[in-house]
């Protein structure tokens, strides 16, 4: 907010302002206390009540307790205290938190350059002070990340004091790592002499951009881990400023001034003749991008400035820039960072771009890594990411999320250092899928996603804001695209690709499942250029899987090309697609929708999964996105623990499944699992006594969750193979592999998974999930044409449904007290008793044979037990924890429909269902102008 002359923060009076910038309003302040006057730097009022925001500001209020030097402005208090007036009348507003710091008097380096180069005799004591600054910093293990000329501050007696440490890293704790930084959130604080330097005025939002981005080191504008010879760098281009009054990387925009970070040499010539030549060596040594040859310590600098002073040598001739080295061509590797791009995009729509450095050869191609930010993985079947390009190409919209938390999507904006979250798209901690794959509206101003929680599409402005709700529909392998006011949307609970208005509606179906060619689903819808004709992808039950182009006015669907996933089109004229596991571009013919001569083949090495989603995007302009590596989370391990978490040898399947859901029989002889082959997905079962691995299904479609009979002998499993491709509940007898028996199949856009039989075997409780309610609990007769029944239908998330060994009870899980715990209801009947079992959340809930113990894993990630007596009521006792698998479950449980929990009947073997371990090498692999290489 913003403070007037007379407002009273603590004993702090505020005087007038001194400067306002992206992170923070400065006012002069007058201590009432020690009668002396200080600097009180607010978050503005936009950034107030944002925690990240906040978290960085007290950061930087740590940072400086720590240091304790004569050339870094020293930290006098941090308050928090509602502003009150001069005659201590308290004030009705919100808390403020405030810095308060040395006032430093006198200009900024900047406006001291502003008046051109600063003479060799001044600057020799002014670099040095910087450097002794760093130092000190650097041994506390503290890195800067913003210096430039801007956060420093020269006093009319010459001493030095290096301002606004809001970005410094400690690099001995990850504790104050910022989730994310973008360029335009760097603290700067303006004043007018900035106007004509260059700097921008107060919150001009371009002109920090342009002031930061100058003195990043190339690691750091790539959005890669920096350490203390970040500093380094800027600390050679504010030396090279000092000399020349000319920053040593420019340009007009932001993307310019990044690429010739990333491109460009400093204009050596510029340097003063009388420059010593260890001087020139020294900037030499710190703006060099190669960080094996970077200067090492920024003592080395201050020892050099302290001897530079002297007469030394005659004028160097100007040092040749080096001759760039463009990376190889061939696969889709990082060779250049985000900004680079940049240059790029901008020659690509012919803009003119200006650069007073040697000119260089731009590489045909530009690629360079999108990673989540620190600590956080992409979450997504089988590993692949959900994500996508802007229609210009200059953002990526990607979920996010910290292993086995919630999900929210994040936005990587050109030239930014690393990506921002959007503000309201978090998905629940608990209960429903996670967030679905999110996609842009065509001018890039907002971004639709699927939210499983809600079974609902939604959309956000890109910077944040009023999320709205678009349209009811089922989440489940979802996508969409948007092209002027139509938004087309498909999932496996659709019948077809639907579309609906832009600013929402109920989706209307656009193509409809074809009954003779037996297809289960139409997935991945895509506009084509022009607005009314799509991409979309078809598959049948006899496992045939190809692309089609389907038309808003209706009509036959064009068969385009047979492909194992979806395909993206990338104007002006290609579409990408999978054959024979590798990713081709095929020319394809806009009037006859037909390819046109052969494939290139573009990629060896691409992540595809199981239901066919392709880790592929394409803007319009140029730009495809593709995403490449190995997931840690894409496949499971089934793990085998006693009652100690001790690992019991037998009965543990190592080899790799490819969904968290594992189910022991009631005689504890077997395990019943999916697992993704060559065909979407099949129901597998170990024998544990002998070893052997064996396949329930082999029809090619979408099989999946298990659940044993009563006698060991069967499994029931949901599939996508009911009648018009619904989803629906099949039974088959796992030894004689008999011809499955159709339970139950669903209602279009209807979702089930069986959970359990009861002890009579009379009786199959499943969960039922149909937009837009919660999950149902449902129950359905063994009897020859029963009608399936509600048993709890509340709007709730319902699930994990468990029958107690004498049938009169059944555990479940619950997010009706706003967090997923335990419950315990009456049977059949649920109204005539309810019991919460668990109080820090809960999950999976599994009976002992005998009933006389529930268990169950808590929010916390461990086993518990609970005690159960039995009796006209039920009574429990305190949960126990058994043993801790937080480490091995990570992410399992996170997903919707999943069961990576079982208890034996004893009570006494459980079994895990965890990633198979390993780091994450998942990244987002962007190429600007990717043709070119097509064309070579």
């Amino acid at each position: 907010m913003a403070l007037t002359p007379g407002t009273r923060l603590g004993p702090y009076e505020v005087l007038g302002p001194l400067g306002a910038g992206g992170m923070g309003e400065v006012y002069r302040a007058r201590d009432t206390t020690l009668g002396r006057d200080v600097a009180v730097k607010v978050l503005p009022e936009h950034l107030a009540h944002d925690p990240e925001r906040l978290a960085r500001f007290e950061r930087e209020a740590k940072t400086l307790a720590l240091l304790n030097h004569p050339h870094i402005a020293q930290i006098h208090g941090f308050e928090h205290a509602v502003p009150s007036t001069t005659a201590g009348q308290p004030g009705s507003g919100s808390p403020v938190r405030a810095l308060v710091m040395e006032l430093v008097e006198g200009p900024t380096l900047a406006d001291r350059i502003a008046d051109g180069p600063i003479p060799l005799d001044e600057a020799w004591p002014i670099a040095r002070q910087i450097a002794e600054a760093l130092e000190a910093a650097h041994d506390q293990g503290i890195v800067h990340r913003d210096l430039k000329p801007a956060n420093i501050k020269v006093r009319s007696d010459g001493t030095v004091k290096v301002l606004d440490f809001g970005l410094a890293k400690a690099t001995t704790s990850d504790s104050g790592v910022l989730a994310s930084d973008s360029l335009a959130n760097s603290p700067t604080i303006a004043s007018p002499a900035h106007l004509h330097q260059g700097y921008g005025a107060a919150g001009t939002e371009a002109g920090m951009i342009l002031g930061t981005a100058a003195y990043m080191s190339p690691e750091q504008a790539k959005g890669k881990p920096v350490d203390r010879r970040a500093d380094i760098w800027a600390f050679g281009c504010v030396l090279f400023e000092i000399l020349t009054g000319r920053r040593a990387f420019e340009g007009e925009d932001v993307s310019e001034t990044l690429a010739s970070v990333l491109r460009a040499e400093p204009a050596w010539s510029a340097l003063p003749a009388a420059t010593p030549a260890r001087v020139r060596t020294l900037l030499k040594r710190c703006i060099e991008r190669d960080l094996q040859k970077r200067l090492p310590h920024i003592g080395v600098a201050r020892l050099e400035l302290a001897e530079g002073g002297a007469a030394d040598a005659l004028a160097e001739a100007a040092m040749p820039a080096p001759r760039l080295s463009l990376p190889a061509r061939g696969g889709w590797k990082t060779h250049a960072a985000w900004a680079a791009a940049a240059l790029a995009l901008a020659a690509a729509a012919g803009i003119a771009v200006r650069s007073t450095s040697p000119p260089v050869a731009a590489p045909a191609v530009y690629r360079f890594d999108v990673r989540p930010p620190e600590g956080q993985v992409f979450p997504g079947a089988n590993g692949v990411p959900r994500f996508a390009v802007s229609p210009d190409g200059t953002q990526i919209v990607f979920t996010s999320s910290l292993p086995g938390q919630r999900d929210q999507l994040f936005v990587r904006h050109l030239g930014a250092v690393e990506a921002e979250p959007i503000k309201g798209t978090e998905s629940p901690a608990s209960g429903g899928e996670a967030l679905q794959q999110p996609f842009f509206s065509p001018d890039g101003r907002f971004v639709a996603f699927f939210s499983g929680q809600e079974s609902a599409l939604k959309r956000v402005p890109v910077g944040g804001g009023p999320v709205e709700r678009l349209a009811s529909l089922p989440v489940q392998n979802c996508s969409g695209s948007w092209h002027g006011d139509v938004i087309l949307v498909a999932s496996a609970g659709t019948n077809g690709v639907q579309r609906l208005p832009a600013s929402g509606g109920t989706p209307t179906p656009v193509t409809t499942l074809d009954a003779s060619r037996k297809e289960l689903v139409h997935l991945f819808p895509q506009f084509l250029p022009d607005g009314e004709h799509f991409l979309y992808f078809a598959r049948t039950a006899d496992g045939d899987a190809a692309i089609y182009v389907g038309s808003l006015s209706g009509g036959a669907p064009v068969r385009v090309v047979q492909s194992e996933a979806m395909a993206r089109f990338a104007p002006p004229n290609q579409l990408l697609y999978v054959r024979d596991r590798a990713l081709v571009s095929h020319t394809l013919d806009l009037k006859r929708f037909a390819l046109v001569g052969g494939a290139t083949t573009v990629s060896e090495s691409v992540m595809v999964a199981g239901n066919a989603r392709l880790g592929l995007s394409s803007s319009d302009n140029g730009v495809v996105v593709l995403a490449q590596g190995r997931s840690a989370g894409g496949l499971y391990q089934i793990l085998a623990r006693d009652r100690a978490g001790r690992p019991i040898e037998s009965g543990v399947l190592q080899s790799p499944i490819s969904y968290p859901w594992a189910r022991l029989s009631p005689d504890g002889r077997s395990v019943a699992f999916s697992r993704t082959s060559d065909s979407l997905g099949d129901v597998w079962v170990k024998n544990l006594d002998r070893g052997v691995v064996s396949r329930v299904t082999t029809d090619g479609a979408a099989d999946s969750g298990p659940v044993w009979s009563n006698d060991s002998r069967r499994v029931v499993y949901t599939s996508n193979r009911g009648p018009g491709g619904r989803a629906a509940l099949f039974e088959r007898d796992v030894e004689a592999l008999s011809a499955e028996r159709l339970l139950l199949s669903g209602v279009p856009g209807q979702v089930l998974f069986a959970d359990d039989w009861s002890p009579d075997g009379h009786t199959l409780v499943y969960r039922s999930f149909t937009s837009p309610g919660g999950v149902d609990l449902m129950v359905l007769e063994a009897s020859e044409g029963a009608v399936p029944k509600p048993y709890l239908r509340d709007g709730f998330f319902n699930r994990d449904a468990t029958f107690s060994p004498d049938g009169r009870w059944l555990a479940y899980s619950s997010n009706d007290s706003g967090t997923t715990q335990v419950f315990v209801r009456s049977f059949p009947d649920p109204t005539q008793a309810k019991y919460q079992v668990s109080a820090d959340g809960g999950a999976y809930p599994r009976w002992r044979r005998d009933g006389g113990e529930l268990y169950f894993l808590d929010a916390r990630r461990r086993v518990v037990a609970v005690r159960v007596t039995h009796g006209s009521r039920l009574s429990f006792d305190t949960p126990t924890p058994l043993f801790d698998v937080s480490t091995e479950l990570v992410a399992a449980e996170a997903v919707a429909g999943g069961s990576p929990f079982d208890v034996s009947a004893d009570g006494q073997r459980f079994i895990i269902v965890a990633p198979r371990g390993g780091t994450s090498t998942v990244s987002l692999t962007v190429a600007v102008n990717w043709m070119a290489d097509l064309k070579k």
